[in-house]
This record gives C-alpha cells, structure tokens and sequence, in this order.
C-alpha cells in the first residue's frame, strides 16, 4: 500500500513540476532562456556541419544574350574576385592612365576588390584595385594592387565571353525572361520555374556570373528567392 501511495505522489509532484516549468516558459525569462537555447545549439551545429541549409541554398539562373537587358543595371560586390573576358574594350584606365585597346581582347584579372556594372547596351564596368592585370600578352602583377577602370563589351561577337567570380548582390529584376533552379545541397534540382518578363528578386546571392552556350548564367547561393506565385 505505502509503494503504491509513494507512486501516486511520484506522479502527481512531476506532473505539478512539468506544469510550472511550462508556465515559467511562457514568461518573459522563459522565452528569452528558450530562445537563447536555440541560439546556442544553432551554433553548434554550425560549427559541426556549417551553415544550414534553411539559411542559404544553391540556384541557378539562366537567361538567353537575347533577353541579356534584364540585368543592365544591376550592380555586383567585388571581393577577391577573378575576372576573365574576351571582348571589345571600350574604355580602361590602370594607376588612372589610360590605355588604348583595339580590336577585340583577351582579359584576365585577379584579386579584384570593388564592384561590377552591367550597363546599358551590354557593357561590364569593373572599378575598383586588381593585384594582377593580363591584357592579351601584356602581363603585370604587384603586391600593392593597382586602381583599375575598365569597360569591355563581351557580347559583340561570336566567340565573347566572360566569367567573373566571387561576386555579391542583392538583386531585383522587374522583367526577366529565363528559368530559374533551386538546387538541393547535393546539387540535385529541387524547383524549376520558367520565367516570361516576370519579376524576380534574389537576396544576399554569393557566386559567378558567366556569359557560356549563349546564355547568362547566375549559379550561387542565395539566403531568398521571390517572384511571381513563389518565395522560398
């Protein structure tokens, strides 16, 4: 009899425990020590396994050179980037001399830490310093970087590209023609949508844009998506 009244109380005393530790959650403290738990063991994890997947994902972006006006305008984040380009230069300055380019040129540049245009008809405005600069089979590199100034047009012959890497934006179109991909973390597609002069916006994106297959290509990681019926 003692045994079984002794398993009653037991019971009756935890559940009176559980009922004040719910309540004392729903305090003010209590939602500030739950949500400085969750901080904490968000931090953990990250520290083991990086970054979640619910903070940022991969996509890609692909539109036809003939819809390539959707992203005049738009204005990257340069940060120890890479930049390799075959095109028309339309205007260069280096150390603030200008330099004079004809034809069309091969151009590579690294270390780059400044900001990429695209501006209106097509033109890629790079601004900012480069540790390296290869201009054809003109060669130079330096420990202090020099200032750079370039405008090439990569989209005014057949064979013309570009790539640049290590590229950051928060970026917002109002009419895009193209598809977009959301990627799983193991590369796999996820979500495809055609897109047919819809908006779109993309936020925090970190990646490469490359002129490749008549195409430009936005592939990266991006922390949100949103357009027309979607938001991810």
């Amino acid at each position: 009899m003692f045994s079984e009244r002794m398993r009653w109380k037991l019971l009756l005393f935890g559940i009176v425990v559980l009922a004040i530790a719910a309540l004392l959650l729903l305090t003010d403290v209590g939602i500030r020590f739950t949500n400085i738990l969750r901080e904490g063991l968000g931090g953990i994890t990250s520290f083991f396994y990086g970054v979640s997947s619910k903070s940022s994902f991969p996509i890609i972006l692909t539109v036809k050179l003939e819809n390539r006006n959707s992203f005049f305008d738009q204005e990257f984040k340069l940060t120890d980037s890479s930049f390799s380009s075959s095109g028309s230069i339309t205007s260069l300055k280096v150390d603030g001399g200008k330099e004079v380019i004809p034809g069309v040129a091969s151009v590579s540049l690294r270390g780059i830490n400044g900001k990429l245009e695209i501006i209106a008809p097509g033109n890629l405005k790079i601004s900012g310093e480069a540790s390296y600069i290869k201009i054809n089979d003109m060669e130079r590199k330096r420990e202090t970087p020099y200032k750079i100034e370039l405008e090439i047009n990569p989209f005014d012959c057949s064979d013309c590209s570009f790539m640049v890497e290590n590229i950051e934006s928060n970026l917002k179109f109002s009419s895009l023609t193209g598809e977009i991909k959301k990627l799983k973390s193991e590369g796999r597609v996820d979500w495809i949508k055609p897109l047919s002069n819809e908006m779109l916006e993309i936020y925090n994106f970190k990646g490469v844009l490359q002129l490749t297959n008549n195409s430009l290509v936005l592939s990266g990681m991006t922390t949100q998506i949103k357009g027309e019926g979607f938001s991810f």
